[in-house]
């Protein structure tokens, strides 16, 4: 039972830094505002994937490495460029892919707008990291506290947002993907 108790101590206080780094990155604003369609559509939009998906091969290869290996140093790792180049659907295509779930026994999506909120952002989490509560909070130390094998893969326009982990800066595709695309 105490070490239950520390395991929580010590989830509530990794929680409770990354809350305070997102804030201090400016990761949107706690005011409250609607959220508009768009907002809620791409709330699940991690476990969609794109039918038609051209190019970024080499991107996925190169992030998919660097998320499954035990490199400590890149345990947050931003997809960076303007916005309609395909950071989110790069992401989910690697959320999604073979090597990523092979690596990771626990993961979860997330969609966060400029509205951040983390205490809403976190229960989200916890809500796919443990979805049968009574059972599972018994193990929650072990699945959710970061510790060596966890990483964050997240997608920003913002380029002093990505400066604060591992940067992957996300290029147009190439004259004949965009006809490809078309």
């Amino acid at each position: 039972m105490h070490q239950i108790r520390e395991d929580i101590k010590d989830i509530k206080s990794c929680l409770s830094d990354l809350t305070k780094q997102l804030e201090s990155m400016s990761v949107g604003d706690n005011s409250s505002r609607l959220v508009d369609d768009t907002d809620r559509s791409r709330r699940t939009y991690g476990h969609e994937v794109e039918k038609y998906f051209v190019g970024m091969k080499e991107d996925i290869k190169h992030l998919e490495s660097i998320l499954t290996t035990d490199d400590k140093s890149n345990g947050v790792i931003f997809i960076c460029g303007m916005g309609g180049l395909g950071k989110t659907t790069l992401a989910t295509k690697i959320y999604n892919g073979e090597a990523v779930e092979r690596r990771f026994k626990y993961r979860a999506w997330v969609c966060v707008s400029q509205q951040f909120q983390p205490k809403t952002t976190f229960q989200r989490l916890l809500k796919q990291l443990l979805p049968n509560e009574s059972e599972e909070r018994r193990y929650i130390g072990q699945k959710v506290v970061p510790k060596a094998d966890s990483k964050v893969l997240l997608t920003t326009r913002n380029q002093s947002i990505a400066s604060r982990g591992y940067v992957h800066n996300l290029k147009c595709l190439d004259e004949d993907e965009g006809w490809e695309l078309l």
